[in-house]
């Protein structure tokens, strides 16, 4: 199938336009019908990220011109070469330029592809390390809360430790106080017995004594001799 004469000196006009732009960026592919070259790009106004984990994009669009492009046909666009992207940023950016390519239907579309997808790599880098560290402080924001409950677990233990202790010395304290009380009572029982006990000797001891001396006085009575 042949391309349209007026079709032809639109896709080799942009063609030249492309690589006049994109000097060092476009490398041909194919001069054949279908036309296929691509452009490798690179975010060159984005910085490494301070921590040095995220580096700033860079990637080739390959693009391939169909019969009918521009009039009717979008170029398909494939994404290679990926440096610092995730697949779910390159799956992002796929979708991005084919929805820029419908947009631009009827009318060349490379550059402005190519120039839109230049911006989106440095917003979409900008975001990826927003993004990142939003999530380490998040991440940060739980450790830190998860390292606060266990302190105050520890804090509640320790207070009910406390508590439990003020109750058990006070209970040995009562225990102590009834165990002096009745030691005590028993003292003073064992006192008092002593005392009775010692004054039932007493009063056999003078019996006996008294007993004694009747007997001796009835015998000298009873004693001639007396």
């Amino acid at each position: 199938m042949s391309i349209d004469p007026m079709t032809l000196e639109m896709q080799q006009q942009e063609l030249e336009a492309l690589q006049c732009i994109f000097t060092e960026e476009y490398e041909e592919l194919s001069t054949e019908y279908p036309v296929s070259f691509k452009l490798n790009l690179a975010d060159k106004n984005s910085e490494p990220s301070i921590d040095r984990i995220h580096h700033p994009f860079s990637l080739s669009l390959l693009f391939t011109l169909g019969l009918d492009y521009p009039n009717s046909e979008a170029p398909t666009i494939e994404i290679d070469d990926t440096e610092n992207m995730t697949d779910e940023i390159v799956a992002e950016l796929k979708a991005f330029c084919d929805q820029l390519a419908q947009d631009n239907l009827g009318m060349p579309s490379t550059f402005t592809i190519a120039s839109e997808v230049q911006e989106w790599m440095v917003s979409r880098f900008k975001r990826a390390v927003e993004e990142y560290e939003a999530e380490e402080s998040r991440r940060a924001a739980e450790e830190e809360e998860a390292e606060r409950n266990r302190f105050a677990g520890s804090r509640v233990t320790a207070l009910t430790f406390f508590e439990w202790k003020r109750k058990f010395d006070a209970e040995m304290a009562l225990l102590e106080q009834q165990a002096n009380a009745q030691n005590s009572a028993k003292k003073k029982l064992t006192a008092r017995k002593g005392l009775r006990d010692r004054g039932a000797t007493g009063a056999r001891s003078s019996r006996s004594s008294s007993s004694s001396r009747l007997g001796r006085m009835r015998l000298g009575a009873c004693d001639p001799m007396a």
